[in-house]
């Protein structure tokens, strides 16, 4: 059944079934994203996801079909994440060895992984999200806009100046691993 259809099943009937498809649609995209987002605690992304659900229940009747309804979703999840840190207050570390070991791709391509997980970790978080939403997940910039509650030109600085960052820290890291091997 289409998005809007289950929606509307939701709204008008309460229909708790119709909701769990949309959850199923969008749960396994979303909950990669916080995982991200939240560097990679599988936990505290699960507890996102399922606040940012919860959340999505309770006020699918502000849904208004002008956006998408993932990007309706992944705005609450964005809020959902901002505000958790405020209230944690949570300084970003850098990769620990329990980051590093959950890879479980070949030793080069972990290597690869972890190079990239830490260069996004030095952009800043509003751009290492905007990458990741237009990047990753294939939003367009006006929807990572709405997402983000940015301008559209700002998201658009975020992506560039992150897309020129990452090249950049990627080139010293790819530097480092020649002059080591």
């Amino acid at each position: 059944m289409e998005t809007a259809a289950l929606i509307k099943r939701v709204l008008q009937f309460g229909d708790q079934h119709a909701f769990a498809q949309l959850v199923q649609q969008h749960q396994s995209a979303l909950r990669y994203s916080l995982r991200q987002w939240v560097g990679w605690d599988t936990s505290l992304a699960d507890d996102l996801a399922q606040e940012v659900f919860l959340k999505a229940y309770r006020k699918l009747h502000q849904f208004q079909a002008q956006a998408k309804f993932s990007t309706w979703l992944y705005r609450i999840a964005y809020t959902t994440w901002l505000n958790y840190i405020d209230k944690q207050r949570v300084q970003e570390a850098p990769l620990d060895e329990l980051t590093e070991a959950r890879c479980d791709k070949s030793i080069q391509q972990a290597g690869a992984a972890i190079d990239i997980e830490r260069a996004l970790r030095q952009l800043t978080v509003p751009q290492r999200v905007a990458i990741h939403l237009c990047l990753q997940r294939g939003f367009s910039h006006g929807d990572a806009a709405d997402i983000m509650n940015l301008p559209l030109g700002t998201v658009k600085t975020h992506v560039n100046r992150g897309r020129e960052q990452l090249t950049h820290l990627m080139r010293d890291y790819q530097e480092a691993a020649n002059g080591n091997a």
